[in-house]
């Protein structure tokens, strides 16, 4: 079979009732979420055309009586978050704009970004326990153009990170 196409569609695939998305949503202006689609590298491939999303560390920790059915499974669902932390790295990013455009201290500045490093920490795990149980090396492809504006409404963008982090990522 081709191994370069998989069989479903990651991102928009539900596991269960489970919808969710793991992570800080990132959203643009018009109130869309925002996430990638993932893209699919053979594992054995060149360096080259591999994804710097995952090492291929965890190859030979995998047991091998895991059960295809259930390690496709899983790995929809570990792709499916690894998406949402992937998104989270662009909220963090908007956010800390925002912050610096409303003249924020340099400390919370600071902690913003430190928040969106461990987003990429989170992402490059989820895609390579994706990566495992999948077979397959997964990663994002580019984050879809979007459109964020920044504005000096401190209200707003408090309301808008109550949402983001604590009850879109939450529930």
């Amino acid at each position: 079979p081709d191994q370069s196409t998989p069989p479903y569609e990651i991102g928009q695939t539900c596991i269960g009732e489970d919808c969710t998305i793991v992570g800080r949503p990132y959203y643009d202006e018009s109130g869309s979420s925002i996430t990638a689609k993932s893209k699919l590298t053979c594992m054995g491939a060149s360096q080259h055309t591999r994804s710097e999303w995952s090492t291929g560390e965890f190859c030979s920790t995998l047991s091998t009586k895991s059960k295809q059915k259930s390690r496709n499974h899983l790995g929809l669902d570990w792709t499916n978050r690894a998406l949402g932390e992937h998104a989270s790295i662009a909220s963090f990013s908007a956010f800390s704009i925002a912050l610096m455009t409303n003249g924020a201290p340099s400390s919370l500045v600071e902690e913003s970004l430190k928040a969106g490093l461990d987003e990429i920490r989170h992402a490059k795990t989820s895609f390579e326990i994706a990566s495992v149980l999948l077979g397959n090396e997964i990663g994002p492809g580019p984050l879809p153009e979007s459109h964020v504006s920044f504005d000096g409404n401190l209200t707003k963008m408090a309301f808008a990170v109550a949402q983001e982090g604590c009850i879109d990522e939450t529930f």
